[in-house]
């Protein structure tokens, strides 16, 4: 389980994570303050799922902050 702020970024963290490691992808919740991520797979495969989708919202906060 993943949880991401803003709520909305759950639904981008939970593309790049499909895409970066072979994950099953069993929910997301991109509503209230927090987006939800939930995904299962092997623990090596979640675990860069996990890294891939925390890189794609680090990358989309630093563009918020420089522009």
């Amino acid at each position: 389980i993943l949880e991401v702020e803003p709520a909305g970024y759950a639904v981008y963290a939970a593309n790049e994570a499909e895409k970066a490691a072979h994950i099953t992808l069993v929910d997301v919740k991109p509503f209230g303050n927090f987006g939800r991520l939930t995904m299962m797979g092997s623990e090596a495969e979640a675990e860069e799922a996990q890294r891939a989708a925390v890189r794609a919202i680090d990358q989309i906060n630093r563009l918020a902050r420089h522009g």
